[in-house]
């Protein structure tokens, strides 16, 4: 399996803190502690599939401050 997924951890001054490349929502929940449901819906609020009209508490935290991009969308713009 190759690496799909770039998680990136900013500060509260939104500065790039860490940049790690996963394979899977999978690994990025059990290596991060985000709930998997939750790594789902941030992966689509980054890449604008979705539209979100109401966040809860726990997504408006991680929205500020977690990233999760897609590899070969990256590979594409460079």
């Amino acid at each position: 399996m190759r690496d799909k997924f770039i998680l990136e951890i900013y500060d509260d001054d939104n500065k790039l803190v860490t940049s790690t490349v996963y394979k899977s929502y999978r690994d990025i929940a059990l290596k991060t502690g985000i709930d998997y449901h939750n790594v789902r819906t941030l992966y689509s609020i980054c890449n604008n599939d979705v539209q979100p009209l109401y966040l809860h508490k726990t997504l408006k935290k991680l929205i500020k401050r977690v990233k999760i991009k897609d590899i070969n969308q990256l590979s594409l713009l460079l």
